[in-house]
């Protein structure tokens, strides 16, 4: 509403008294409606503030329509359609080549394709405007099949180095070539075909029977191999043969040829004598008889030669019926014979299968913790899980060279694959067995065993503790990656793909401690969330199972080795490599370590060697830095760093423990730890100058 207002303002009043001048205003000047326009308001709006007219309410909706308006409002009013997370994108594309088509198409023929609708619908038809419905075959073909110019186009000429190379004799998009038959459609077309010569005798010769009343018996076995069918194939046509030879001998010979549903007669004279010969479709018998009067010797002659030609061609018939008799026993016994050994190695496949299948069902184990401390909480009421009040993380030391043995835990009964001290404190260790058990051990106080965790059927390859130490991850070649309540023994969660997991990872930010990466031998690396226990991603980029996972970048990427020999890099949640990294002389890693700087990461090699790489300037390796001597090819020995980043340490195959300087990559010393593979060392994160051990003899040792 557009209003004029109109100020106005009064005379000044002069008070002759005083002399002073006053002025009166007025609040509530006139107004004048100069223009009424008519108010729009949101059909969607849940209020209004003011009193709205009739013709306001019922005004027609101006503007945009919102999404609930969509195109399909007839079908579900008032939900918005969406075919992208932004909103609706019309599949609406037209060059100028096929606008001109369709615009003079409209004006001379009276429709044209709707631009706004789909271009084919379930009918082969397509929306039109001007006449309805119109056939696709009278409408332009689809424009992503033509050119700029209107030209037909050609699928691609495909790579010249493969078999696919079609080049400049590529066929046209729109062209299809007809697709193989199925079964029931060759068996259709088969019952279309008409009938052979031989199945057409047969079928009149039941016809004949039947209409005498006689039984119908074919003379035909089942087929039982592509033998016996081209066996057949070939009497067919030699029959064939023969049926033309008589054909053409009775054209020769005048008498008009063989009729349909019927024997042909073939007559020919010779010197004297009449021979007639008959053509049924049983045999074919050859009577001669003389046009002149015979003696009585003669007639006795012809009817013995009659006789013993009749006993030749049934001795000949049998002989022939006989041979194919036991053609067909042979026949039988070979399929007889392939029928077993089919049916004997599909036995043994499904039997092979249901092997498989039993050996790849993962073992439903009950999972129990047992707590062995004197109690759960002190008396300040803290778990045994909260470090002592001494320690304060992230405290720096510098770190010396350990010298002598402190502490041996003993309790596993076979090789234990791993131990982890407690994030950030140390306080805690815990480790991970072929005995199929993971223990808490107790670094402080009396060390001894804290909890006992049960629950895998096969031996536990990795453990790993989250952030906070409050839970951790385990796997196991039982294939079940599961998740332990560190506090009170219960297992929380249990994820599995089917396939043995040979590494797991937490992810480092905070935020994400719902999520994990685990790389299993089926070269894939999956991505879980706890919460909803399912996978959320995969990587498959490997060729061999996967044996390490390493963050970097503050978790933006994370790098993964495999027996492939390669070592590839990715952007967490993208499952694209962008850094693959293979040498010829490259081995494979099993294990990865980070610098406390972030900067650098060595790599165990399985040919004695220690490689370092950068996580900086494009993940190259450092050629001037590297640490050898020990030995440890065919063993998955950790490798890893001290706590202030200026040693190396690595364990190898006769159990010693070697330490290397970083800076220098000098050779520092070494020392026997466990009788057999020292398979896994850590660093103390506080204490300056310990460290973790484990052996696959079962023992855990703590070095100062």
């Amino acid at each position: 509403e557009a209003y004029v207002c109109r100020r106005e303002m009064a005379q000044p009043t002069v008070n002759p008294t005083t002399g002073s001048s006053t002025f009166q205003v007025n609040l509530t000047p006139d107004v004048q409606i100069l223009n009424v326009a008519t108010r729009y308001e949101d059909p969607t709006s849940k209020q209004l503030t003011y009193n709205p007219t009739f013709d306001v309410l019922y005004a027609p909706v101006a503007g945009p329509r919102p999404l609930s308006y969509g195109r399909f409002q007839d079908l579900q009013p008032g939900v918005s359609q969406r075919n992208c997370p932004t909103g609706w994108v019309e599949p609406t594309n037209y060059n100028g080549h096929i606008f001109d088509e369709q615009y003079h198409q409209f004006h001379t023929r009276g429709f044209a394709v709707d631009p706004s609708a789909a271009y084919k619908d379930q009918y082969n038809q397509v929306r039109v405007v001007g006449t309805g419905i119109i056939p696709l075959s009278e409408v332009t073909r689809d424009p992503g099949l033509r050119d700029d110019l209107g030209k037909r186009r050609r699928q691609k000429k495909g790579d010249p180095a493969t078999d696919k190379f079609r080049g400049p004799w590529a066929e046209f998009k729109e062209s299809q070539r007809p697709q193989q038959l199925t079964e029931e459609q060759v068996k259709e077309v088969e019952a279309a075909k008409p009938p052979s010569k031989r199945k057409r005798k047969q079928m009149e010769r039941q016809a004949m029977l039947e209409a005498k009343g006689e039984p119908y018996e074919s003379d035909e076995k089942p087929e039982q191999n592509s033998n016996k069918k081209k066996k057949k194939e070939r009497v067919d046509e030699d029959e064939d043969e023969d049926e033309d030879m008589s054909e053409k001998d009775a054209e020769k010979s005048g008498g008009g040829g063989k009729k349909k549903g019927g024997p042909a007669l073939v007559i020919r004279e010779d010197k004297g004598k009449e021979r007639s010969t008959i053509h049924d479709d049983d045999n074919t018998k050859t009577t001669t008889t003389t046009a002149r009067n015979l003696t009585p010797e003669e007639e006795q002659d012809a009817a013995r030669k009659e006789a013993e030609a009749e006993n030749d061609d049934d001795s000949a018939e049998d002989l022939k019926k006989k041979k194919q008799d036991d053609d067909d026993d042979d026949d039988d016994e070979e399929d007889e014979e392939t029928t077993k050994k089919n049916e004997g190695k599909k036995q043994e496949q499904e039997k092979e299968a249901e092997e498989e299948e039993e050996d790849n069902k993962p073992p439903n184990t009950e999972e129990s913790s047992k707590f062995f401390g004197a109690s759960l909480y002190d008396y300040q009421g803290r778990s045994y899980l909260s470090p002592p009040s001494h320690m304060r993380a992230g405290m720096q030391h510098q770190c010396f060279l350990p010298k002598k043995l402190i502490h041996t835990w003993k309790g596993h009964t076979k090789a234990v694959n791993c131990a982890r001290l407690f994030p950030r404190y140390g306080h805690l260790v815990l480790s991970a067995s072929m005995d199929t058990s993971i223990k808490l051990w107790d670094v402080y106080n009396n060390r001894a065993l804290v909890r006992n965790f049960q629950g895998h059927g096969k031996g536990v390859r990795d453990v790993q503790w989250n952030q906070d130490g409050a839970r951790f991850l385990s796997a196991s070649y039982d294939r079940y990656c599961k998740l332990w309540d560190a506090e009170t023994g219960q297992c929380i969660s249990r994820f599995t793909n089917r396939r043995v997991p040979y590494c797991i990872k937490f992810h480092p930010d905070s935020s994400r401690q719902n999520e994990f990466l685990a790389g299993c031998a089926d070269k894939k690396i999956i991505q879980w969330d706890i919460r909803s226990g399912k996978i959320t991603q995969k990587y498959d980029q490997h060729l061999g199972p996967v044996n390490t996972i390493t963050f970097v970048d503050n978790g933006r990427r994370f790098v993964t080795s495999s027996d492939d020999k390669s070592i590839r890099v990715w952007e967490y949640g993208i499952p694209v490599v962008i850094k693959y990294i293979s040498e010829p002389h490259m081995h494979s890693m099993p294990s990865i370590a980070v610098h406390p700087d972030q900067n650098w990461f060595i790599a165990q090699s399985l040919d004695n060697q220690i490689f370092v790489y950068s996580t900086k300037d494009r993940f190259r390796v450092n050629k001037k830095k590297r640490f050898t001597g020990h030995l440890i090819a065919g063993f998955a020995c950790q490798v890893n760093f001290s706590a202030d980043g200026r040693y190396v340490i690595s364990g190898d195959s006769d159990g010693f423990l070697w330490i290397w300087d970083w800076k220098s990559g000098k050779f520092y010393n070494k020392f026997k730890c466990h009788d057999k593979v020292l398979i896994g060392c850590e660093w103390h994160p506080i204490e300056a100058s310990r460290v973790v051990t484990c052996g696959w003899d079962g023992t855990i040792k703590y070095w100062d």
